[in-house]
């Protein structure tokens, strides 16, 4: 009865052992995630505040109403272009310069604005 007693307490100590083992596992790798994790963040925010033009403090580069009379510029060209042409070929191009060509009427007409 002894022996079988001393087997079955062995045995427990070694499955509590295993778990704890398992246990401190899980928590190095939790941890080392974690770092790296931290320091990809950190790389990322370095790389970001060296970008040109990171001076970003919230504000845009256009006021508000800039950029809503932009919108309604493409809207208007976009309903003109519809009533206009019959043919969706015809339609997608322009449409499509159309956007591709207001970055530079925007700083055509409003400036490089730095705000």
């Amino acid at each position: 009865m002894s022996k079988e007693r001393a087997r079955r307490r062995a045995e427990r100590l070694a499955t509590a052992a295993r778990a704890q083992a398992e246990a401190a596992q899980r928590e190095r790798e939790r941890v080392q995630a974690r770092r790296r994790r931290q320091a990809r963040r950190a790389a990322l925010r370095r790389m970001v505040n060296r970008l040109p033009g990171s001076g970003y403090s919230g504000y845009s580069r256009r006021t508000r109403e800039q950029r809503v009379s932009m919108v309604m510029v493409i809207v208007a060209v976009g309903v003109l272009v519809l009533l206009l042409f019959n043919s969706w070929t015809v339609r997608i191009a322009v449409f499509g310069g159309t956007v591709l060509a207001t970055p530079v009427i925007a700083t055509a007409f409003f400036g490089r604005s730095s705000r």
